[in-house]
């Protein structure tokens, strides 16, 4: 993973170690990414699937919150 990465970039990655099943970098990628994009509604929900596929539905919500909570909606 390069120094100077694209929130899509860093989306793209989370999203392929979640498709491979890959909990463990995907939650390293979004913790990477979110401390850049705080802000991020694509990220924060991305990390609700993540703890969701995990069984982790209270970590789950709080992310689905986050994402809302920064959504331009």
């Amino acid at each position: 993973m390069g120094i100077l990465r694209t929130l899509e970039q860093t989306l793209e990655d989370a999203e392929r170690c979640l498709d491979e099943g890959d909990f463990s970098g995907a939650e390293k990628t979004l913790r990477k990414g979110l401390r850049r994009w705080k802000a991020s509604s694509e990220l924060w929900t991305l990390a609700g699937e993540v703890a969701y596929e995990q069984g982790n539905a209270k970590e789950g919500v709080s992310s689905f919150r986050e994402a809302l909570v920064h959504s331009k909606v």
